[in-house]
């Protein structure tokens, strides 16, 4: 069922698929609304001090490839 599914696949197609959900994802990015939702976590939270600020989480940007 893999070999058959793997002989069925088409890269060129693949690519142009890929591209397409980057641009739509560029498209979502660039529409964001300015105000972000804040999120708490309640003071009695077990793991309240565990977690860390989301200003020391790392991202990572979409990066198009050239064609």
């Amino acid at each position: 069922m893999l070999r058959r599914t793997f002989l069925q696949l088409n890269p060129a197609q693949l690519k142009r698929d890929i591209v397409g959900c980057q641009d739509r994802l560029l498209e979502f990015s660039a529409n964001k609304p300015d105000n972000p939702k804040e999120v708490s976590v309640p003071s009695d939270h077990p793991l309240r001090r565990q977690i860390v600020s989301p200003m020391h989480h790392s991202r990572t940007s979409l990066v198009r490839q050239p064609i």
